[in-house]
């Protein structure tokens, strides 16, 4: 069933797989239209509120030109029109609860991910389409899921670091977590793609890329737009991780507490798992999340393809907005 979705799956890949860089061939080209009218259809039939839109400058170490966007009441081509000329990146987001198509194509991948890999059972998987400019970059970022990349269109470098100083500290890691900031806010250094202990990976359409749990990588696309399948799941170690952070995370910054330790081994993880639950469910940690503000609009008439416009919070994080201008 594995090489219905990895057409060359080895026999011991299953000790590889969320291990390592795992870098395989996949077999979607034939089922997913990529064309500019397939495209421009499926932005069609997605509702604004699934579709995430930045535009970034071309310095990856300069956080501050990623910024958020708004395509709301645009039309398909209209937007492809844009990704194809300016510097625009979209994120699809959780196609499988909206397309049946896609849920069974979710449902496909994991079911055979499961049977090729003993023990492996995964959870709260999501599927989602990327569509970008050339010469664009995803920044240096860490995810929260375990994400893997299936390349339909175009040609992207993934780079990859280690997991671990300087690259990422459990203090950025914690902030993730606990959405003090975002993914691409951790610091990065262009030196590093010299060290040794980081990599990187062309990625051409039929080929898939997984990377370990919470590895800070970053993106460059090629001189063509991209497009490429993303899917995200957890496991349950990945999940007590979760647990582990966002408790530590919240521990220092509430009680000052020093030395926590990350192990997901043993009764600690389960205990900190449900505390985090215990605050997430009461709300009491959102206050802190960041403000997330939407300042361009696409426009494919514009330099870039973006429009600036004056800013207005994201609609995700509107509590957070209201939280800071009450206590301004």
């Amino acid at each position: 069933m594995i090489r219905s979705v990895v057409s060359d799956w080895k026999e011991d890949d299953h000790l590889r797989f969320e291990k390592e860089l795992f870098h395989r061939k996949h077999t979607f080209l034939d089922r997913i239209d990529v064309s500019d009218a397939g495209l421009a259809a499926l932005i069609d039939a997605t509702p604004d509120d699934y579709i995430d839109v930045v535009t970034m400058g071309d310095d990856p170490s300069n956080k501050e030109t990623w910024r958020t966007g708004d395509v709301r009441g645009m039309k398909g081509a209209d937007i492809i029109e844009a990704v194809k000329n300016g510097r625009v990146w979209l994120n699809l987001r959780d196609l499988n609860h909206l397309m049946p198509d896609y849920a069974k194509l979710l449902d496909d991948i994991y079911e055979s991910f499961e049977d090729a890999c003993p023990g492996l059972q995964t959870r709260r998987r999501q599927l989602g389409f990327i569509i970008s400019s050339p010469h664009i970059s995803t920044f240096y970022h860490v995810d929260v899921p375990i994400t893997i990349l299936w390349q339909l269109r175009g040609v992207k470098r993934v780079f990859h670091y280690p997991k671990k100083e300087p690259y990422i500290s459990e203090e950025l890691m914690e902030r993730i977590y606990l959405n003090e900031i975002d993914e691409v806010e951790i610091p990065f250094e262009l030196s590093w793609d010299d060290r040794p202990d980081c990599s990187t990976v062309e990625l051409r359409p039929g080929e898939m890329l997984l990377w370990g749990h919470n590895d800070p990588h970053r993106v460059e696309n090629h001189d063509m737009m991209n497009v490429s399948l993303s899917t995200e799941h957890f496991t349950l170690e990945t999940m007590k991780r979760y647990g582990v952070y966002f408790a530590n995370g919240y521990l220092r910054r509430r009680f000052g507490m020093g030395q926590l330790g990350i192990a997901v081994e043993g009764l600690s993880p389960w205990m900190k798992s449900a505390f985090t639950a215990m605050l997430k469910k009461s709300g009491i940690q959102k206050q802190h999340r960041r403000v997330k503000w939407v300042s361009f609009r696409v426009d494919p008439d514009a330099p870039n393809g973006v429009r600036d416009i004056e800013p207005y919070p994201h609609g995700a994080f509107n509590a957070s907005a209201e939280a800071k201008n009450k206590a301004a």
